[in-house]
């Protein structure tokens, strides 16, 4: 994973809480982690239109949106 704060490789140790399911059947989790180098928070959420989930963590992403440092990027974790 790439840091967006300073762009510096490391590997990811997100943490994460499942938000839940809407009526559409999007399945939604938060996750976050602070970058072992710049010592800054990443946040982002992800959805999943299957609504597979294992103790929160979602399988099967449509999407994962960087939330903070604020970006429009799509984030792979």
């Amino acid at each position: 994973m790439q840091c967006p704060n300073c762009k510096i490789h490391f590997h990811p140790q997100t943490k994460y809480q499942y938000l839940g399911q809407n009526k559409k059947g999007i399945a939604s989790a938060i996750y976050w982690q602070i970058c072992p180098s710049c010592d800054e928070f990443i946040i982002c959420i992800k959805e999943s239109s299957n609504g597979n989930e294992v103790l929160g963590e979602l399988k099967n992403l449509d999407t994962s949106i960087i939330i903070y440092p604020r970006s429009r990027k799509l984030l792979t974790i």
